[in-house]
């Protein structure tokens, strides 16, 4: 149903130049008076873009029981994902070849026990993931650091536009919206927030990946690390994790036990 309010949050979806700036606007507001609803939603509901706020029922409880939840979010694909017990895999871009190879037979073992994937759709581990995932016929959610029409990575338009499809992709950021630095840690917190626990399968020691670690840990949720090489310094944020507590895995069950 679209109430004044969820027209006026599609429309400064598309006039804020960030998050915090139409919140900032909202607080100002006494009310949320309709300004114009653009032609735009005409375009979206012709590719089947869905705009979800949090009066509506498709909005996930998993948003709801977030420190900072979204306002709305714009979803593409299988909307009864957004409930389904899901894992997130996060990690490193540039990372080593054959990691593949780890990646393959643990999320097999998840897939067979019907947890999905959800991830980021950057390059490397987040690409292993969900093509993975795809190529094992299971489920995996793409949290997006731009719009939908400003995929970010290009390299990864293919299996974008695969998981439109088949699967389901959702953004905080209206379709026009551009990827800057800030929006991809942002959509960490949309990427946790969806799982049950967070897997790192490698990591530098200052990778971005962890700051979806940071969220997952101030939820609560369970935190997983492989192991690697103290030569291989993609492995170093890993090794760290572990030292630090998080759960090693070496095979899915290490996984499963904690989340079923």
């Amino acid at each position: 149903m679209w109430t004044e309010r969820k027209k006026w949050l599609f429309e400064a979806s598309h006039s804020y130049s960030n998050r915090r700036h139409m919140l900032e606007e909202i607080v100002k507001k006494d009310n949320l008076e309709c300004i114009k609803t653009p032609s735009l939603y005409k375009e979206y509901e012709k590719q089947e873009i869905v705009f979800i706020t949090q009066s509506d029922e498709e909005y996930p409880e998993a948003f709801r029981e977030m420190y900072d939840p979204p306002l709305y979010f714009y979803a593409k694909g299988n909307l009864t994902l957004l409930r389904k017990k899901m894992i997130a895999i996060v990690g490193a871009r540039q990372c080593n070849k054959g990691i593949d190879r780890v990646m393959q037979p643990i999320i097999k073992q998840l897939v067979i026990e019907d947890i999905g994937i959800v991830s980021g759709l950057a390059t490397g581990i987040d690409t292993h993931a969900h093509r993975i995932t795809l190529i094992e016929k299971g489920d995996t959610i793409a949290v997006l650091g731009s719009g939908m029409y400003r995929l970010y990575p290009q390299e990864n338009a293919l299996l974008y536009n695969y998981m439109l499809r088949k699967e389901l992709v959702i953004s905080e950021y209206a379709p026009p919206i551009s990827a800057r630095k800030w929006t991809f840690v942002e959509r960490n917190r949309l990427v946790s927030a969806l799982s049950q626990g967070v897997w790192v399968v490698e990591a530098a020691e200052k990778s971005g990946s962890l700051i979806t670690v940071d969220y997952a840990l101030d939820e609560g949720k369970s935190i997983f690390a492989t192991p690697g090489s103290p030569l291989n310094k993609q492995a170093v944020g890993c090794n760290r994790l572990l030292q630090e507590g998080a759960i090693l895995v070496l095979s899915a069950d290490d996984i499963l036990r904690e989340i079923t």
